[in-house]
């Protein structure tokens, strides 16, 4: 059940393909996102522990991930894969509690000015599982979205597990470490680009991979 404690994000701006307009296709267009995350907050006040509380950082690299390689048609799919993210159970070792809910409102101001500025809000609670699959022996993807022109997954692999993402799916390291080509080392908050080549886990690892599969 969600607590009266939250930790979010105001104005969160980023530039990115969003939209179903032809021109909104062709150009980046700024997109501002808020968010409420509910989870009790007490053990971290009482110990100082950010691992007791949720990285609001994190969770805008996530929003930024999602938004600059979705290419989504509409903001109800970014706000739809966002709040899926956040809700998923942490993975083992990751180190962060369980966010209870999630609210997002992604406004696109620059589409309709002056005359007005688009908004969609989505509210979602945790407890709905996320459709899976097996992509290869020690690798499993959770489905956040998954459309024509694209989507976005969360990625679990097995240490010492080899994989080469698609090479049109772009990857941000969520928790762990990989090494994609010799002597570099990709952890938290990193991120691959497309046709970036094969990652070898260092550890368990969770990734976000968005593009096309």
């Amino acid at each position: 059940m969600a607590t009266a404690d939250w930790v979010g994000l105001d104005d969160l701006n980023i530039d990115c393909v969003v939209g179903v307009l032809e021109r909104e296709q062709r150009e980046t267009q700024r997109i501002v996102a808020t968010v409420r995350m509910s989870l009790a907050l007490e053990a971290a006040g009482e110990s100082g522990d950010l691992g007791r509380s949720i990285d609001y950082g994190a969770v805008a690299s996530w929003i930024r991930m999602l938004s600059e390689h979705g290419r989504f048609r509409l903001l109800e799919s970014l706000g739809l894969a966002a709040c899926r993210l956040i809700l998923a159970p942490p993975l083992h070792g990751e180190g962060r509690p369980q966010v209870d809910a999630v609210s997002i409102t992604l406004r696109k101001p620059e589409v309709l000015a002056p005359t007005a500025v688009p908004v969609v809000q989505m509210h979602r609670e945790a407890g709905a599982p996320l459709s899976s699959f097996e992509v290869a022996p020690g690798v499993w993807a959770d489905i956040l979205v998954d459309l024509p022109q694209g989507g976005a997954w969360r990625v679990r692999l097995q240490a010492g597990v080899r994989w080469e993402p698609p090479a049109d799916v772009a990857v941000e390291v969520i928790h762990g470490a990989v090494e994609a080509g010799v002597g570099r080392t990709l952890r938290v908050g990193d991120r691959l680009a497309r046709s970036g080549g094969e990652l070898l886990a260092l550890s368990t690892v969770g990734l976000l991979a968005v593009g096309r599969w």
